[in-house]
């Protein structure tokens, strides 16, 4: 009977198998723990999102398995056993389960919607016989998948043949031209001499070498990147290093780039010693000479080996099949060797830093595959050891405690939040740092960022000690088709005692001045900060976190670690894969203001992008998804800045072979092979890609595409050669980001290479992006006779310089520098003070690094505070007015006026169908609520973020009632909100229109109570989230409801968010929770209005905003504050903003009651209370204290508080 059920799955398994063609479990037959012996713990395949898979209870079992010749026994009461693989379109899964007696197992197979574990689940009859299982779900993209199986009672159940058939592999995989890229070795040394006849110009700069305070050099020598102007280097024997006093100081000089035309350089890298002193100074000149360096022995690069374990735990070949070998620069005091060499089913790029008289060298191993996505058990490096038995550890004094005899292991799992730890004492945190005996002393290495990086772990044996950046303890993981990742360590080959910690925060910076930098026009010119010149705009920028989501705290609080993740942040589709070249944009930081944070963090974002963000095997770069690696080839998303800067800044040589990667696969593609921003990133890419390596073969292709640019221009129409033929084209009222990488590409070029059709093009493109009303009309984003002031230009065009769009800036100023004329600066200031008006956060802040090179162009062309002022009152002034006075045309009897719907001249400017996003927005005259017009979206894309927005400027200290109908098919998921912004103090707060129990025709009306402190523009959204299907909008109204009156809360005052004192009395009263609340200010005792976060003023859910400005009760049925306004007022109403959270259902609040402060009969009641603001109207009654009771709702955990506001008037007083 057994054979038969197995034969039925083992058919249906063949079936499917025709149908979908790609089996993303190759290794689901378990065949992989073939080696292993019955009742061995079990090791999982984990896919790389999501947290690993906790195997505890899982063992091998090798008695009658479905199949091969081994299955898993789990346990009852065993967690998730997941096997993880990666596919594309529907997935099929199936896995065969029996069990000791009749009992019940839970399977489920997944596909990660961002980080968002999607599933199908199933809990199934379990018998004593083998029997297949299947399921079947449909994810939206390619990526990874997992299938998982669990006991779902106390009796042990059997698992084998996992399977996900899909209809095909992941996207990677599927590669249209199949030609992986060349992988040459690096040698500097022709970049070294310089063969003309120019002379040097006399010059110097200071350099600083920092160490962070209770940190140490880990080895003799540091090196640092400095750039240089074009013109004023050609020869690194006229320059030298000197001390404060004048002395040299040793140093050696490495060419890493020089600029095009008259081959000077671009980039050199200063190495001197790390016990340097002060006041260093690079000198240089045509009567320099280099100072001589005492010859030291340079030691051979120690002996260490690359390590890969395949999943079943073999280390694969035991031959080590070198491919080449070089040494990609030697000086007196540093030499890099690089070898590559296949181990196993990865290539290995190792390269070896050594030091003149240093038994110590720094070894960085890239490991690559350059295969389809494969499953793997470890990686590492390991060093051999020399009579060493038995095995003992050495602390940092040298002795030698005794740890094991034969082998002993240690380390941490991959686990970002609660990770597992073995071979350690409890409580030992590791320090990635250790030293062993071998031979006459000890070898000891340091693993950098080893706790960030985890996994990570070391094993020691008698013959060698293994660093593992995958140690075998975690488990299985996918290395998916041309991903790489870099093991960086520190190797004594002469250790007398552990080595520090290896810690990128804690490594020496050499680094040329701030001034220097933004000078030498090789990352653009940039402008240090100047706050005399524009003191807005710095002090503007001074209030955002310009790290944006990369900060050192960020990482901590989001547990942004692990291997394939540290160093980039999330983003759209799960991680970023440094969406906008966020590295690049906070390096430009750093070159601004010399911040070690922001260096730190660029470098580690550069460096992960460098690895794991980048197909080595194709050289294209991947877009932002779950794991890094789910997209197939496109160019929208390449982002190599932050490698060319990490290569000029440091001298990483991987980063330059990555860049020749990807210079390689553009090389391939035909002069304009598509077209916006898949085709304009890819133009900005070879441009820098040409900057460094200075190949011919770069600048000819890259004037190539811009030829065909310039050939795609359509002036008389507005149209860009970048947007011609794009799914942009017609689309937007101002070029935007897609076509001003290409416009920032062509700047850039021409600094480096000069020549008039260049210019030509890039002037004609920079002014048709931003000809608003030509290119707003041709897209129907405005009526035929609307008539588009300048003021409404630069608006416009500032909302398409956030975040990304800020690469205008620097083509502006360059603008402005080739022509001379004053309307770029005109315009480009006006524009930037719209942009800065309307900076959102995360990736925008960090952008705003471009603004600079922009500002730098305006100073040196006379402009100032004076100038920056007037625009940004302008901005603030138009912003506002530019609105009518009420909410016109929420009926829709005017058509789309007023509303942001594209005005296509179909049916009278009645229906707008959007092609590209399969969406459209109809005026609908059947089923209008009142008049003859309603709002119709129809949506035939089920993932489709839609909106529509409506304007109004409003006066400061009123009341307002919004109300609104809203109907949908039950198969969209529409809302409605709105949100006030005042563009004069710059305080913003939004709150849902929410529904009402009023009813009609299918209809239901919303509504929202709020007040303007100041004059405002208000701004109501409508929005279906996902869906297909029709939402209908109709009869917005917009209510007066008088004075404001006084706020007694005092919200946000001392914060950035303080009302006008003419809408304020300053009680010094507090408010004190009956039990502590998450995110509050204060634990205990009464909480001030001024120190509040339910009074501060913001009424968001921002949680990474630092004090917190919200609080919450978890798993209470009810919480209670007491305000006491330290004196009697007449109380007239009381607004608070409760999180109903209508998406996860994790926060509610079911009731809401006002009490006196001495009785718990309610003054009044909110039984049903909105998500948003809730308000006690009306009220008349004199206290010096009230209570507020908030009831939780039925299945939520969380009661949520963003704000309280209490408002009255004083008393007469004796």
């Amino acid at each position: 009977m057994t054979g038969t059920i197995v034969l039925i799955g083992i058919l249906m398994t063949a079936a499917l198998a025709g149908a979908q063609g790609h089996q993303a479990l190759p290794h689901g037959d378990l065949e992989y723990m073939s080696g292993a012996a019955e009742g061995d713990a079990a090791w999982a395949v984990w896919p790389r999102v999501g947290e690993p898979s906790d195997t505890a209870g899982w063992t091998v079992a090798r008695t009658d398995p479905a199949d091969g010749e081994t299955c898993l026994r789990g346990e009852g009461g065993s967690g998730e056993f997941i096997i993880g693989g990666e596919g594309s379109g529907r997935l099929s899964g199936s896995v065969s389960l029996r069990a000791e007696q009749p009992t019940q197992a839970n399977i489920r197979l997944t596909w990660f919607n961002r980080w968002n574990r999607t599933s199908e689940e199933q809990t199934v009859e379990v018998g004593r016989q083998w029997q297949t299982y299947e399921l079947m779900i449909a994810p939206d993209r390619s990526g990874p998948c997992e299938l998982a199986v669990a006991p779902a009672g106390d009796v042990a159940i059997f698992a084998d043949s996992f399977s996900i058939l899909t209809e095909g592999p992941p996207d990677g995989e599927r590669i249209e031209d199949p030609t992986p890229v060349a992988h040459a070795p690096i040698d500097l040394a022709p970049l070294q001499p310089y063969a003309g006849d120019a002379e040097e110009i006399a010059g110097a700069v200071q350099l600083t070498l920092s160490i962070p305070d209770g940190a140490q050099a880990l080895v003799p020598f540091v090196s640092g990147g400095v750039p240089f102007p074009k013109g004023a280097l050609f020869r690194r024997e006229h320059a030298h290093v000197t001390d404060a006093a004048g002395n040299p100081v040793q140093a050696q000089l490495d060419v890493l780039s020089r600029w095009d035309d008259d081959n000077s350089i671009l980039g050199l890298l200063v190495t001197v010693p790390a016990d340097a002193p002060d006041g260093l100074r690079l000198e240089w000149g045509p009567n320099v000479e280099a100072t001589a360096v005492e010859a030291v022995a340079m030691p051979e690069a120690p002996d260490v080996r690359p390590v890969v374990l395949e999943l079943d735990g073999s280390e694969g070949e035991p031959a080590r099949r070198l491919e080449w070998t070089t040494v990609e620069r030697e000086g007196p005091l540093a030499r890099v060797t690089c070898t590559r060499e296949r181990v196993g089913p990865l290539m290995v790029e190792t390269r070896v830093t050594s030091f003149a008289g240093s038994p110590r060298a720094l070894v960085s191993a890239t490991f690559v595959n350059e295969g389809a996505g494969t499953a793997l058990k470890g990686f590492g490096l390991r060093l051999p050891r020399e009579g060493a038995a038995p095995i003992l550890i050495m602390t940092d004094d040298g002795s030698t405690p005794l740890r094991g005899a034969e082998e002993i292991s240690w380390g941490i799992g991959a686990s970002k939040t609660e990770p597992n730890r073995w071979g350690l004492a409890n409580g030992d945190e590791p320090t990635g740092a250790v030293a062993v005996p071998s031979g006459g002393s000890g070898i000891g290495i340091a693993m950098r960022d080893f706790a960030e990086n985890r996994p990570s772990g070391f094993t020691c044996t008698q013959d060698g000690l293994t660093a593992w950046a995958w140690p075998p303890e975690a488990g299985g993981f996918i290395m998916s088709q041309g991903l790489a990742r870099t093991v960086d360590v520190l190797v004594d080959a002469q250790a007398t005692g552990a080595p520090a910690a290896y810690r990128t925060a804690d490594l020496p910076l050499l680094t040329a001045d701030a001034e220097w930098i933004c000078n030498s026009g090789v990352f653009n010119f940039l402008m240090p900060p100047d706050p005399e010149s524009f003191p807005i705009f710095e002090q503007t920028l001074g209030s955002f976190e310009t790290l944006g989501r990369f900060s050192f705290e960020q990482k901590q609080r989001g547990n942004l670690i692990g291997l394939f993740d540290y160093g980039d942040a999330p983003g759209d589709g799960g991680w970023s894969n440094l969406e906008t070249m966020a590295d690049h944009e906070i390096f430009l930081h750093f070159y601004r203001t010399l911040s070690r944070e922001h260096f730190d963090v660029a470098r580690l974002a550069a460096e992960h992008f460098r690895d794991v963000d980048i197909d080595h095997r194709f050289g294209y770069c991947h877009t932002h998804c779950a794991q890094h690696t789910a997209s197939g080839e496109g160019w929208s998303h390449s982002w190599i800045q932050g490698l060319r800067d990490l290569y000029l800044l440091t001298g990483d040589t991987r980063a330059r072979a990555v860049l020749n990667e990807v210079g390689e696969r553009l090389l391939s593609k035909e002069p304009g092979f598509t077209t916006g921003r898949d085709w304009t990133r890819p133009i900005d890419n070879l441009v820098d890609i040409y900057q460094v390596t200075g190949d011919q073969r770069y600048l000819d292709c890259v004037m190539a595409h811009i030829e065909v640019l310039g050939e795609r221009q359509i002036p008389e129409e507005s149209v860009c050669g970048a947007e011609n033929g794009s799914w942009y084209h017609n689309r937007y009222q101002a070029g935007s980001a897609f076509t001003w990488y290409g416009c920032l590409a062509m700047a850039k070029l021409h600094q480096n290479v000069g020549g008039d059709e260049l210019a030509r093009v890039f002037l004609q493109e920079l002014d048709l992006s931003m000809d608003v009303e030509t290119k707003g009309k041709m897209a129907f984003n405005y009526y035929p006779n609307e008539e588009i002031s300048e003021d409404k230009r630069a608006e416009e065009i500032g909302v398409y310089t956030l975040g990304r769009g800020s690469v205008l800036f620097p083509a502006i100023g360059y603008a402005y520098r080739l022509t001379g004329d004053e309307k770029y600066l005109r315009l480009g200031m006006d524009v930037l003070a719209h942009c800065l008006l309307k900076q959102r956060s995360g990736s925008d802040n960090s952008a705003t690094s471009f603004i600079t090179a922009f500002l730098r162009e305006a100073r040196d062309g006379g402009y100032g505070p004076e100038q920056e002022r007037e625009a940004f009152e302008r901005a603030r002034d138009f912003s506002w007015a530019q609105y009518p006075r009420e909410l016109a045309n929420g009926g829709f009897e005017d058509g789309f006026r007023h509303w942001g719907v594209k005005k296509v001249p179909a049916e009278d400017f009645r229906a707008y169908q959007d092609p590209i996003v399969n969406v459209g927005y109809f005026l609908d005259s059947e089923v209008a609520i009142e008049g003859s017009n309603a709002l119709r979206i129809h949506s035939d894309n089920r993932l489709r973020h839609i909106s529509v927005t409506g304007q109004a400027g409003l006066p400061e200290g009123r009341r307002w009632r919004l109300t609104g109908w809203m109907r949908g098919d039950e198969t969209m998921n529409p809302g409605m909100s709105y949100s006030l912004r005042s563009f004069d103090d710059d305080s913003r707060s939004s709150g849902a229109i929410s529904a009402t129990d009023e009813t009609r025709d299918g209809w239901t009306r919303h509504e929202a109570t709020f007040i303007t402190p100041a004059r405002m523009v208000m701004t109501i959204t409508l929005v279906n989230r996902q869906g297909t299907g029709d939402v209908w909008f109709d009869g917005f109204e917009l209510e007066d409801l008088g004075s404001v009156g006084k706020l007694l809360t005092e919200n946000g005052v001392g914060r950035d968010r303080a009302p006008a004192d003419n809408l304020l009395i300053r009680t010094g009263g507090t408010y004190l929770p009956d039990a502590p609340m998450t995110g509050e200010a204060k634990i205990e005792g009464p909480i001030p209005f001024t120190e509040g976060s339910l009074t501060d003023g913001d009424d968001g859910y921002d949680y990474s905003r630092q004090p917190c400005s919200y609080g919450y009760w978890q798993s209470r049925p009810m919480g209670e504050l007491l305000f006491d306004f330290k004196g009697t007022y007449r109380i007239e109403r009381v607004s608070i903003k409760v999180n109903q959270d209508e998406n996860r259902h994790a926060h509610g609040t079911s009731k809401i009651e006002l009490l006196p402060a001495d009785s718990d009969d309610p003054i009044a009641v909110i039984d049903e209370p909105l998500n948003g603001w809730n308000e006690f109207e009306d009220l008349d009654f004199e206290a010096q204290q009230l209570r507020l009771r908030l009831h939780q709702m039925d299945g939520r955990t969380y009661i949520t508080i963003a704000e309280v506001q209490v408002w009255g008037e004083d008393v007469d007083r004796p």
